[in-house]
């Protein structure tokens, strides 16, 4: 009888234990893809800031304060 008892418990705890690194796999899938999107949402947000940059060179601005504001002598 015990044996039985002890063999039940076992297939359960064991049951228990599959189902906890099943848990933890998916865990560390989900944070490993969320790394990835990570990544690329920084990379795009510094792709981002250098073309803006890129940008205001060209049309000669100058970020001061907040704002993008003109290098020319006269501005129109």
């Amino acid at each position: 009888m015990f044996n039985k008892y002890l063999k039940l418990n076992m297939k359960i705890l064991s049951n228990e234990i599959a189902g906890l690194n099943l848990f933890k796999e998916n865990q560390l899938k989900k944070n490993e893809e969320f790394r990835i999107k990570l990544d690329l949402v920084l990379a795009n947000q510094e792709l981002l800031f250098m073309l803006i940059k890129k940008l205001a060179d060209c049309f000669q601005l100058e970020y001061v304060n907040g704002r993008y504001i003109s290098k020319r002598k006269n501005p129109k």
